[in-house]
């Protein structure tokens, strides 16, 4: 259980660090 959490919040960080590399090449472009 403990281990799937852990997937889950690195699942979660991952996909909010590609969230704001895109939001700030939006910003760029």
């Amino acid at each position: 259980m403990i281990f799937k959490n852990g997937v889950l919040v690195a699942s979660f960080n991952r996909f909010r660090f590609y969230f704001m590399v895109v939001k700030g090449l939006g910003g760029v472009l």
